[in-house]
């Protein structure tokens, strides 16, 4: 097994250039993992009915279907959904429109 240390490298390591994750792309980051139903529930605080609502409208993440009656989402897409949430309510408060 090989040990990396990266202290006092200032040369990245091969694959640390790779954009970050955006939309529904095939290949996740290493990082990423698939989340069912019970835990998007909890991450995201919206119901089922909710989020596919959104989802219709192209506004909540596109759930996988990873079986004949399984779903999940990435985890990323859906982390990435939070903080666009919480960048436009901020930008809105921000801009005196909390109450619309």
């Amino acid at each position: 097994m090989k040990t990396v240390c990266n202290v006092g490298n200032t040369e990245p390591e091969v694959g640390d250039n790779t954009p970050p994750h955006q939309g529904h792309s095939s290949t996740p980051p290493p990082h990423d993992r698939l989340i069912r139903e019970k835990e998007c529930r909890q991450i995201s605080g919206l119901t089922r009915q909710r989020r596919l609502q959104l989802e219709k409208k192209g506004r909540f993440p596109l759930r996988i279907h990873i079986g004949e009656r399984a779903i999940a989402w990435r985890l990323s897409e859906v982390q990435g959904w939070i903080n666009q949430v919480a960048s436009t309510q901020r930008a809105s408060f921000n801009q005196g429109g909390a109450d619309e």
